[in-house]
């Protein structure tokens, strides 16, 4: 894992999911951040973990971007304006599907590596928050 942290910004698989999303148009974002969500969503067997540290880090985007648009925003560490987006239904709810499988220990590789690097508690820890702002 290329990571410096436990959160879900915290690593490799974030940034570049992020340098993706801002060089893309706006217009294609929803595209592109639907198909990250469904290689976790739809995962069959093992689910890889840059992948879905690259899909937590969508859905943390979704999250804040929603927080943004219901008038309760949150403060991230990471600049997430850089990336504008309308949130849309369906990546709000694909992108609470992501955060629940992350949290779901079999067949994921995330969470074994967190598991075996004894850091699974806090990774988990991190994504507290997300269900309930990613919640209808």
């Amino acid at each position: 894992m290329g990571a410096w942290g436990t959160g879900p910004l915290e690593n490799d698989a974030a940034g570049d999911l992020f340098h993706e999303l801002a060089q893309a148009r706006q217009e294609d974002l929803p595209a592109l951040l639907t198909s990250v969500f469904r290689r976790v969503t739809t995962a069959d067997g093992v689910i890889d973990s840059w992948e879905t540290e690259q899909a937590l880090a969508g859905a943390v985007l979704v999250a804040y971007h929603l927080a943004l648009q219901r008038e309760r925003p949150f403060e991230v560490h990471e600049d997430l304006d850089l990336v504008r987006l309308e949130v849309t239904e369906e990546l709000r709810r694909l992108a609470e599907k992501v955060v629940r499988r992350a949290l779901v220990p079999e067949q994921n590789e995330w969470y074994q590596l967190w598991t075996l690097s004894e850091g699974i508690d806090e990774a988990k820890a991190e994504l507290e928050r997300y269900p309930s702002v990613l919640a209808h």
